[in-house]
């Protein structure tokens, strides 16, 4: 028998990204903004469009327009399936040529869902529309509803035009240089978004005699998607609770039982509250880019590592990608006070795991070091990223570790460079 498990809370922010990674929320929508447009134009028909005279696009026999709608419905079906097609296509080839992880950027594109939702939605309109077309015109009192075929032809040539910029954006979509844009504007946006959380509330409350401690722990299994320190701060507000302290960093996978957070207070906790503090947590089967620029930073380090895999040896990619992990770690840094944690400035305190140097190096950099030996060009853009990052204001600690990492570096460089490069180096 399977045992009933709890469901994994969902804050507003994990919902809503999950709805857009949904391929079928544009489409769904679109469809039915384009079949409501039936029945007003049926309506339109029937009080505005009565007396119209013959025009370009009026005065079709119900023969005429039952053939014209089921050529469309026709055209626009083969269509369908050809850009489910290239959509497949191109989904297959962009998880074998960079990651499996930026296949999301495909899914979430707007231009492909909106584009099939138009071919889908017209359709439908086509279909629903050649139900009130009787076949012959010997019908008594039915009059051919004008306006509504006239727009399932405007409609139609929409959908072509469309289909010609579809293709236009695919092409443009799978290159590397685009999709690497992609990633690291997803992680300039969160880190700029943290920034300004983090320098926008009031100053903290003080507490005394916190005699009790409750540990908040993963309901299901899977990674640390989120939290909500904005909800945690006004339950822990009204309460006695006077400090949340998360132990684990967002994007780390857990299992059931795991401790995601301590909470400190001068009393002990109802059930509810410990279920509304709870519901601040997000865990889900895959890592998001709402609260992980760990995330961005790992996609773009797959895009290297599966550059310079003996079956693609594209050194270049791999250094784009190593451009983006350049730009999310100084500007990660920038804004990080070096401490190893930071107090949100709640009117709580609501203290958060500082993402310290060694984690984003080791993420950044460790297997890509690896990977990039032979590729003498890969490493000296590390070692560049390197220098760029030890101008940055560091600690003592943090410098030395960039100095390890930067030898090691170095000396896989030199013994990776071309002995032809070695001699003009020494002209």
């Amino acid at each position: 028998m399977k045992k009933n498990r709890k469901l994994p809370n969902l804050s507003l922010p994990i919902f809503l990204e999950k709805l857009s990674n949904h391929y079928w929320m544009v489409p769904a929508l679109t469809t039915i903004t384009i079949t409501l447009l039936l029945p007003l134009m049926l309506s339109l028909d029937n009080k505005v469009f009565q007396n119209l005279s013959k025009g370009i696009f009026v005065g079709y026999s119900a023969d005429a327009a039952r053939l014209i709608l089921s050529s469309i419905c026709t055209a626009l079906m083969t269509v369908i399936g050809v850009l489910f097609s290239i959509t497949v296509v191109v989904i297959q080839q962009v998880s074998a040529q960079y990651s499996p992880r930026v296949v999301e950027i495909f899914i979430k594109s707007r231009n492909s869902q909106f584009v099939l939702g138009l071919y889908v939605g017209t359709f439908v309109y086509g279909i629903l529309l050649l139900r009130q077309i009787p076949s012959h015109e010997s019908t008594e009192g039915f009059k051919i509803p004008q306006s509504a075929i006239s727009l399932a032809i405007i409609l139609a040539l929409i959908c072509i035009s469309f289909l010609v910029q579809y293709v236009h954006y695919i092409t443009h979509a799978i290159k590397s240089t685009n999709i690497i844009k992609s990633i690291i504007d997803e992680g300039v946006d969160y880190i700029e978004d943290y920034e300004n959380f983090k320098n926008s509330h009031k100053d903290t409350k003080e507490y005394e005699n916190l005699s009790e401690m409750y540990e908040l722990k993963a309901s299901a299994y899977g990674y640390f998607q989120s939290y909500l320190p904005e909800r945690i701060d006004s339950i822990i507000g009204k309460k006695n609770i006077a400090k949340v302290k998360l132990i684990t960093h967002v994007g780390e996978y857990l299992d059931i039982g795991d401790v995601i957070a301590i909470c400190e207070s001068q009393g002990p906790l109802s059930d509810k509250l410990k279920k509304e503090l709870n519901n601040t947590i997000t865990i889900g089967p895959e890592r998001t880019h709402t609260q992980d620029v760990r995330y961005s930073i790992r996609q773009l380090v797959d895009i290297a590592l599966r550059a310079l895999s003996p079956g693609i040896n594209d050194p270049s990619t791999a250094m784009e990608a190593l451009n983006g992990v350049g730009v999310l770690l100084k500007l990660w840094i920038k804004q990080s006070d070096h401490s190893g944690v930071f107090l949100l400035k709640c009117e709580n305190q609501i203290i958060i795991p500082q993402l310290t140097l060694d984690i984003l190096l080791e993420q950044s950099f460790a297997q890509t070091i690896v990977a990039a030996k032979g590729h003498y060009q890969v490493l000296e853009k590390i070692l560049q990223i390197l220098s760029e990052v030890r101008l940055l204001p560091l600690g003592e600690e943090e410098i030395l570790l960039l100095d390890l990492y930067m030898k090691n570096v170095e000396r896989d460089c030199g013994e990776s460079r071309p002995t032809f490069v070695k001699n003009l180096n020494k002209l």
